[in-house]
């Protein structure tokens, strides 16, 4: 495939080249050579690691729990500001005149246009956002179930210290690269079965099944225990 690729750049560069010397008669000094030489490999070079990286691209599953919940009450801006309140998410807008620019043409004839921007003030004299940490340096903020915050979510108030935590997080897997390996490979025997994938900002099911009937309570609950198993080893990175 490379070699396939590097074959494809290079014949457009030899026929210019040949294109130039035959039809308009240029000789090609060494600088030239080099300089289109430069190119090609940075051309060559953009991209193979575009398909290297391509072919190596993988998600794997990484596991913590939470360490924190935050109900955070702030107070926001009641007056109108050139920014947005930087913790309020309500916020009226206006646009207001902020000044003119001038122009005078060569015969001293004097045009203005003028200039506006938009100024911002919050709803609500306060706010309330809840977010949730964890040990694996990510952050989550509960959806609200009004505008302000007045009211808990359900799914925040279901949150406990060291509930089970998984994230996706891509990597170069070299192995999934390699020509010969088994990620490549399709079996008509075997079915298809895609990678557990999160929901719920932090949730995961493990459980994977196909052509047979399992109870829902039971699957929750299997799911759930493994969630809880990931956890306690998450340290060693093992899934």
């Amino acid at each position: 495939m490379m070699g396939t690729t590097i074959l494809l750049l290079l014949i457009p560069l030899a026929a210019w080249i040949l294109i130039a010397k035959i039809k308009f008669g240029h000789e090609f000094t060494w600088a030239e050579m080099g300089i289109q030489g430069a190119v090609t490999a940075i051309v060559l070079a953009a991209v193979s690691f575009a398909g290297f990286d391509s072919q190596t691209s993988d998600t794997m599953l990484v596991n913590g729990v939470v360490t924190e919940t935050n109900a955070r009450r702030e107070s926001c801006n009641q007056f109108w500001s050139d920014w947005p309140d930087s913790f309020c998410t309500n916020q009226d807008t206006r646009t207001v005149r902020d000044g003119e620019t001038c122009t005078t043409d060569s015969k001293g004839n004097r045009t203005c246009t003028p200039r506006y921007k938009t100024q911002y003030r919050s709803v609500f004299p306060w706010e309330i956002r809840y977010f949730v940490f964890t040990d694996i340096d990510y952050s989550y903020e509960i959806n609200r179930i009004d505008a302000q915050g007045v009211r808990v979510p359900p799914r925040f108030e279901t949150i406990e210290i060291a509930d089970p935590v998984t994230v996706e997080v891509g990597y170069t897997n070299y192995i999934k690269g390699a020509s010969a390996t088994l990620f490549n490979q399709r079996y008509s025997e075997v079915p298809q079965i895609n990678y557990p994938e999160v929901f719920d900002y932090y949730r995961v099911n493990r459980v994977i099944y196909t052509d047979v009937q399992v109870d829902p309570a039971f699957l929750e609950k299997w799911n759930e225990d493994l969630s809880e198993m990931n956890s306690r080893i998450r340290q060693t990175g093992a899934n």
